[in-house]
């Protein structure tokens, strides 16, 4: 036990006496409270009615020993700073282990981002959806055997089946967030009493609208809405009275052929041209109105494809009373659980009645703030808009006992441990950021702070939220005010305060530099926090009282969160916490892991350790392959008689780079880049390298400006590859081509030579491999990030990366062998190999070593 935790635990005991602390006046209390400014601890400890009957820390005795050898640490330094030897800012980053899943009957079945799924039938590396909407991929299953199940049913009559220990994030009336199980809700009764009634007792989380990947499809889906509303089967026919409707659909560039209707009435007929072939091929076009639905391609798709199927139904079938309540009704019961469906998966609620009317089916929906569900005017007009968030938060309404089933739980690489079970429902997986902060406010003024979080919800729903709740029991309640934005000093409130902001690449003055002498800046789930934001953030960490705190998961091996372990470690004191030391760990669960992964996979390094993977949970290339390919020499021999092929990646954007690479087998022989070139100056430069090395092979990328290079090389007669990124791959795992050439380099990689290179070069080329992610497509093959979305977490365009994966664009011989016959071409290829390392000699390197 270090010093300053056996310190920390003294003073802590011998502040327990409740009664003495009420008796302390307000001169005493705040001299006690200041007494505490380097011990936050024993302020903690003090502070907080530890053991008190009648409070709901009654049982507990402090903090976890995670959490008093963390406050333990934090006191060292501030002692450090006391006597002025040290005069920069505290900085201290956290990296803890993730803890267990959650149990469901292996048989229900849940949307995911590949579509429907069978629970038993997910394994990891498959993607569920995260409270956020956007996949999230699993970690890993864990089967549970027979165990009593519960239907939890939800306030919109949506429902799923649980476990009795299954863990939920609720909350109740005029209380805080916390976590109940199954079992404690069914016990505790999800309804309590409101006057004469029972009103519902506990809200789950709200969800985001999940995210599918974009799919192709041949009929406008607004036009199919319509049609799915006020179509016939068996024609492209339409019959409304709105104009609007048909000016949206005219507006997808259909031709509109006005008919006639068979019997009298106001509404228009139109004939939708091709529109018919089109249903046809989707599958729809026999169906009557009892069999209407919306196509899984429609469903499975983006957020803004569902959102135009669904205003297509609104605008035909859909009714929006004075009140402004939304309402839809089709004899369809398909149609209207598709219709329920595409609400909840935009974010919003749907509720379908009880009875039908005249046959047909009703549903009440709610849309989430900002989506307008009508173009007809009249019926947009009359929305009512979601000004309270409780019109879409959802209530639990009833647990049933459902028998037994066969059960498995997952874990998920989500930074919040949240997933969507079936009809996107948020199932659950901070205190010690609470007891920081307040412990800050009480012991210095003036103060500037700020928290922020991963997203906007974990922040306000979950890390604002806790500290609401320890305020309202810590010893000094009174001198504060919490808001929903905003924790300040009540005599103070301009210069002692603390914000909750939520980040923002566009908007950072909240995390920029200030002129207070006490600062405090606390990440949480900090790993996936914008690298933008950490660069503003390190500005304000200019005085000796401040104080920057990240708290996170070691998910990603790359990033400003993992830097603090590594490019960064001079500037930050780091701490692990592993899982086994928390007080309500599962140990059994635990040791299981470790027995069927080792004590050192990246599963247990990452879930039970605290500590970083050696690839991270998105990274397609790990860091250490790339290292080991750095330290690795192999002998000239081992690669000598393989082809030289040469990749090149034509620049797309003003600040991407053309470069060049020459490869010959395992060893990169040159990388070479260029800025602002026009494509004439390109065709020289690939034809310098191609002779100067005596290439046989030269790929280039024909996507974008890549085509002019190409049409030029084959104008001088040069035998160049193009290489469309984006066609299909030859292997069926990978998505497309680029994937697969950047598959052929990930294990070429494992024992290629990259001890050639010059630093800047490796340093480039390091980054470019280890920073591109990946995930799946729809149909379960790999599919690596886009440019464009790299650019979007501000990264750079992996050029290096690239114009290496050209190299293993297709499997190339040597020209020699290809030539055997032709002397004349062989004693010319000799001849330019010949100069190649000349060449290489004349820049003071050996041809086979590199050095």
């Amino acid at each position: 036990m270090s010093e300053a935790t056996a310190h920390a635990q003294s003073t802590g005991r011998s502040h327990h006496d409740g009664a003495a602390k009420a008796e302390l006046n307000e001169k005493e209390l705040t001299l006690k409270i200041m007494s505490f400014k380097d011990d936050p601890y024993g302020f903690v400890m003090w502070a907080l009615p530890w053991g008190r009957s009648g409070t709901i820390l009654e049982k507990e005795t402090g903090p976890d020993i995670w959490q008093t050898k963390f406050l333990g640490l934090l006191r060292e330094e501030l002692l450090k700073r006391k006597d002025g030897n040290i005069t920069r800012a505290i900085q201290m980053a956290v990296s803890s282990g993730h803890g267990a899943g959650k149990a469901h009957p292996t048989d229900m079945k849940l949307d995911t981002p590949t579509g429907v799924r069978r629970w038993g039938d997910l394994k990891p590396g498959d993607t569920v959806f995260g409270r956020d909407g956007k996949p999230t991929r699993i970690a890993q299953i864990h089967p549970q055997g027979i165990k009593p199940i519960y239907r939890v049913i939800f306030d919109d009559e949506s429902s799923t089946l649980t476990c009795a220990e299954h863990l939920w994030l609720v909350k109740e009336r005029r209380k805080d967030w916390e976590t109940k199980s199954t079992a404690e809700i069914a016990e505790t009764g999800p309804r309590r009493k409101n006057g004469q009634g029972r009103a519902r007792r506990f809200q789950i989380p709200r969800h985001g609208a999940v995210e599918y990947p974009y799919q192709w499809v041949n009929v406008d889906p607004y036009t199919l809405g319509a049609w799915l509303g006020d179509g016939c089967r068996n024609t492209s026919r339409i019959t409304n009275m709105d104009a609007e409707v048909f000016e949206r659909i005219a507006s997808a560039r259909y031709r509109l052929t006005e008919g006639q209707s068979k019997r009298e009435t106001k509404a228009k007929v139109f004939n939708v041209g091709h529109l018919r072939p089109a249903l046809e091929r989707l599958g729809v076009d026999k169906c009557g109105a009892r069999e209407k639905h919306v196509p899984d391609i429609y469903k499975y798709n983006l957020r803004e494809v569902r959102e135009e199927v669904l205003r297509g139904l609104m605008d035909t079938d859909g009714y929006v009373s004075d009140t402004g309540c939304a309402q839809y009704c089709s004899v369809s019961k398909l149609l209207i659980e598709d219709v329920i469906w595409l609400t909840r998966s935009i974010g919003g609620k749907a509720r379908l009645h009880s009875k039908t009317h005249n046959g047909a089916y009703l549903c009440s929906l709610t849309f989430p703030d900002g989506f307008t569900p009508c173009y007809i005017k009249r019926k947009a007009e009359r929305i009512r808009p979601t000004s309270q968030k409780r019109y879409l938060e959802r209530f639990i309404d009833r647990v049933e006992l459902a028998g037994e089933a066969e059960c498995m739980c997952i874990t998920v690489e989500a930074e919040d441990q949240l997933y969507l079970a079936n009809d996107f429902i948020v199932t659950h997986n901070t205190a010690l950021v609470a007891w920081i902060i307040l412990w800050f406010m009480s012991t210095r003024t003036p103060i500037k702070a700020v928290v922020t979080a991963n997203t906007k919800m974990q922040l306000t729903d979950k890390t604002w939220m806790e500290l609401s709740k320890w305020h309202q029991m810590v010893i000094n309640q009174h001198w504060f005010e919490w808001t929903a934005t905003k924790f300040r000093a009540i005599e103070h409130p301009t210069t002692h305060f603390m914000t909750a902001a939520p980040w923002s690449k566009q908007n950072t003055e909240a995390f920029a530099g200030t002129h207070e002498e006490n600062v405090l800046m606390i990440f949480d789930e900090a790993s996936a926090i914008d690298d933008k934001i950490w660069e503003v953030a390190s500005g304000a960490m200019t005085t000796t009282g401040s104080i920057w705190i990240c708290f996170g998961n070691p998910t990603r091996n790359v990033g400003r969160f993992r830097a603090c372990w590594t490019k960064f470690r001079k500037r930050w004191v780091t701490f692990k916490v592993d899982s086994r030391t928390a007080k309500k760990a599962e140990k059994q669960l635990i040791q299981e892991w470790i027995d069927d992964y080792g004590e050192d996979s990246d599963f247990v390094r990452v879930r039970v350790k605290g500590e970083f993977p050696r690839a991270s949970s998105m990274q397609f290339i790990a860091l250490d392959w790339v290292e080991e390919a750095r330290k690795r020499k192999l002998d000239y021999d081992l690669y000598k008689d393989s082809p030289i092929v040469i990749g090149v990646d034509v620049a797309r954007f003003g600040d991407d780079r053309t470069v060049i690479v020459i490869r010959q087998g395992l060893r990169i022989l040159e990388i070479r880049e260029y800025r602002e070139l026009d494509n004439m100056t390109i065709v020289s430069l690939v034809q310098d390298a191609e002779d100067e090395y005596g290439a046989d092979a030269v790929f280039i990328d024909e996507t974008g400006p890549g085509t002019g290079v190409i049409d030029r090389g084959r104008q001088l007669k040069c035998r160049w590859f193009s290489v469309v990124a984006g066609s299909r791959s030859s292997k069926k795992k990978y998505f497309n081509k680029r994937a697969e050439m950047w598959g052929n380099m990930r294990e070429w990689l494992k024992t290629a030579d990259l001890s050639g290179l010059e630093q800047r070069e490796y340093d480039y080329l390091e980054t470019d491999l280890t920073s591109i992610e990946y995930g799946f497509s729809v149909a379960d093959k790999i599919q690596l990030e886009r440019k464009e979305h790299m650019k979007a977490r501000e990264l750079d365009s992996p050029d290096f990366g690239d114009a290496l994966a050209q190299t293993f664009a297709f499997r190339i011989k040597p020209v020699e062998y290809q030539r055997r016959e032709n002397k004349t071409y062989k004693d010319s290829l000799q001849h330019r190999r010949h100069a190649a390392l000349h060449r290489q000699r004349d820049k003071g390197k050996s041809p086979i070593s590199g050095y």
